[in-house]
């Protein structure tokens, strides 16, 4: 009989069944589509020589006047700038606080008492203490990482070694607390136990007689307890007593340490002097002894001013960190430059317009009532980045989103800006002096995480709450042949984690997803928007760039390092390298109508090993036979195809022979060596029936 092509329609069918998908493919993993063809995607290599504490969350190139190249990167815990493989720590400072004798040791134990009122601090938070003498054995300077938070005036730091003996001092101590850390995970309502959604610990609950004007909470008398950032305020009076969505927290210190004096509030109100209660809320009524980092994941956006860069943890401050002071200053907060007016105190999301050079925040605080407005977009003039102040004489200004209930994303394209809102999809466009942008709906549509849109060959795409989006001028659905997949296996709660990024080398995006089971990204779907081709796969990656000033795309991992992609064949984290396990599975071919068996016993490969870095490098072909649909197969065999030769044309096993009996057969291509990469062609069967039972 004549040899049989095995051919295929080029991405995975993975929405239905089985045979719903012959003639194509079934599943994949770590395999992209060229030309309509299969092949191995490439290794990936570290680009940082140290780690990083914390999940990574963002990652944004820019360079100075002087072409270096710079890579901010945003984890839950710390904000660093990467130069030359090395980290710098600019992580901003939130308070500082001289504090006398503020350490209790205890004699064999590492666990160190540190009392300093109204710290404001979070388990997780970093602190750095300087001036510190000697006690206990123990000279505590240096950077420390906050393990428990007992009070708003005590927390416990871990030391290098054990106290030689039990004693408090430390002599005047310099406090330096660093902006509180987020969450690593997202936690609904804190999980019912945790945050500061409405329940009280009695240990930390603060009594005392104080009012409110504006955002400025002003205490006369302190009855029981010590003031701190982040306790929730209640009273007659008091915006949301009991808390809820519209709730009052300290969010800074004013001339008030934790008694007597001026405090931050987040909502503007007036409230006359009256009792009011402090307290460490946690879960929904139920209190946990257990204050927690934030209440929601930590996620950044960041975006450089020329050489200088402006970041901003998702509802909180804005921070710009100038490169003239060197990669050992630390970012500061965007309105304590000098001239700085009517700054957003908090927002959503930053990023510098690169048609006239404002810097814009979404969903900030409104500059009349002082309280921030999830719809509402704010910037600053031109190429003043700390000026907010709108007046004639300068380009700032505002304007709100004009429908849904709150700001998910912001993406720049060449002409315009995409701005999505929980339920659509917005245009906004710079139109010039004197109202600078204009706003207009451009779709209904959704947004499934803010990173989980992408900007590539001047298309937007994103995953939306049930399926794939593209905007190229217009807003189109896209097919998508593993969309049941992919959304049938997302771990909801933790959603919020999703990115995504382009690969243009390959005309790719892809999105990184925590499938059902995990509470991390470890699932890729990969769409080649050129051949319209989807992919799916493994891969733990929780935020990707693509090239730029840099040759490759890069991306974080969940083991705290960057890495350069599609660089090498292998698997660049473990040393040595090990091998990448990439394979890609057909659909059922079936013999004849599906009516007959057949006897495979011959086939002859197609493959090709070019940019393999081994000297023979190999893939295994596996023919695996089924007698029905719904039926196990009934036996599978595997035969490794070989290169040999490069010269004159790339020589390799020129047949393998297989004996496998049954109506539909399976392919299966699969490498698992090191230094292989291949790219699949159109290998042949040799079939000869073989009855119909």
């Amino acid at each position: 009989m004549p040899l049989t092509k095995l051919t295929f329609s080029p991405g995975v069918l993975h929405d239905g069944t089985r045979y719903a998908s012959s003639g194509g493919w079934s599943d994949s993993d770590k395999i992209r589509f060229r030309g309509g063809l299969p092949e191995k995607i490439g290794g990936w290599q570290q680009s940082i020589i140290e780690d990083f504490l914390g999940v990574c969350r963002m990652l944004t190139p820019f360079s100075d006047l002087t072409g270096s190249y710079f890579l901010g990167i945003g984890t839950h815990l710390k904000y660093y700038i990467e130069r030359g493989g090395s980290l710098y720590d600019i992580t901003p400072i939130r308070t500082t606080i001289i504090q006398s004798n503020p350490f209790t040791t205890t004699s064999g134990s590492a666990t160190v008492q540190v009392s300093i009122p109204a710290h404001g601090a979070f388990v997780g938070d970093f602190v750095t203490f300087s001036g510190a003498s000697a006690v206990g054995g123990l000279t505590l300077n240096g950077e420390f990482q906050i393990v428990d938070v007992i009070t708003s005036s005590l927390f416990t730091i871990q030391a290098i070694t054990q106290a030689s003996s039990s004693a408090t001092g430390g002599g005047t101590v310099t406090a330096v607390f660093q902006i509180n850390t987020g969450l690593d995970s997202t936690l609904y309502g804190n999980g019912f136990g945790a945050g500061t959604w409405g329940g009280v610990l009695p240990s930390t609950s603060v009594t005392f007689q104080g009012s409110i004007a504006g955002t400025t909470l002003t205490v006369s008398s302190v009855i029981s307890g010590s003031l701190a950032v982040g306790q929730l305020i209640t009273g007659t009076g008091v915006s949301a007593s009991p808390p809820g969505s519209s709730a009052t927290y300290i969010t800074a210190l004013g001339t008030g340490t934790g008694g007597v004096g001026t405090y931050t509030v987040n909502i503007s109100q007036t409230v006359s002097s009256t009792t009011m209660n402090a307290t460490s809320g946690t879960g929904w009524g139920a209190a946990s002894d257990t204050e927690v980092s934030g209440t929601r994941l930590r996620l950044w956006s960041s975006d450089n001013f020329g050489q200088d860069l402006v970041i901003n943890p998702r509802d909180a401050a804005i921070y710009y960190w100038s490169n003239a002071g060197g990669l050992s200053t630390r970012a500061v907060l965007l309105s304590s430059l000098a001239g700085a007016s009517d700054v957003p105190a908090v927002s959503r999301q930053i990023l510098v317009s690169d048609q006239d050079r404002k810097v814009i925040a979404f969903g900030c605080t409104d500059i009349v009532t002082g309280q921030q407005d999830r719809l509402l977009i704010r910037w600053s003039s031109t190429e003043d980045p700390a000026n907010w102040t709108p007046l004639e004489t300068n380009s700032a200004g505002g304007i709100r989103i004009p429908t849904g209930s709150e700001f998910m994303s912001a993406m720049e394209t060449k002409q315009e800006i995409l701005v999505w809102s929980d339920d659509s999809v917005h245009s906004l466009r710079y139109i010039g002096a004197p109202f600078e942008y204009s706003i207009a709906r451009i779709g209904m549509t959704s947004l499934l995480a803010p990173n989980a849109v992408v900007a590539a060959n001047d298309n937007i795409f994103w995953m939306g709450t049930n399926g794939f989006f593209q905007y190229d001028g217009r807003i189109v659905g896209l097919p998508c042949s593993v969309k049941d997949f992919v959304f049938n296996d997302i771990n909801l709660n933790q959603a919020e984690k999703i990115c995504s990024g382009s690969n243009m080398s390959f005309n790719e995006v892809w999105w990184f997803y925590p499938s059902a089971n995990s509470s991390e990204n470890d699932r890729y779907v990969m769409y080649n928007y050129n051949e319209r081709a989807w992919s799916v796969g493994t891969l733990a990656r929780t935020f990707w760039i693509d090239r730029g000033i840099e040759d490759y795309p890069r991306a974080a991992s969940t083991d705290g390092y960057i890495y350069f992609h599609e660089i090498g064949q292998d698997d660049g984290s473990t040393n040595p390298y090990s091998p990448i396990v990439a394979y890609i599975e057909s659909g059922p071919v079936e013999i004849g109508q599906g009516d007959q068996f057949g006897f495979a016993w011959r086939m002859i490969p197609d493959v090709d090993f070019r940019n393999s870095s081994a000297e023979n490098p190999s893939v295994n072909f596996v023919l695996k036979a089924q007698d029905y649909s719904g039926s196990n197969f009934s036996q599978s065999q595997n035969n490794v195809t070989t290169r040999t030769a490069t010269l004159p044309i790339t020589q390799f096993t020129d047949q393998t022979y297989f004996r496998i009996r049954g109506r539909m057969l399976t392919l299966r291509i699969q490498s698992t060596g090191i230094g292989v990469a291949w790219r699949s062609g159109v290998p042949r069967i040799d079939i000869r029936q073989d009855g119909r039972r």
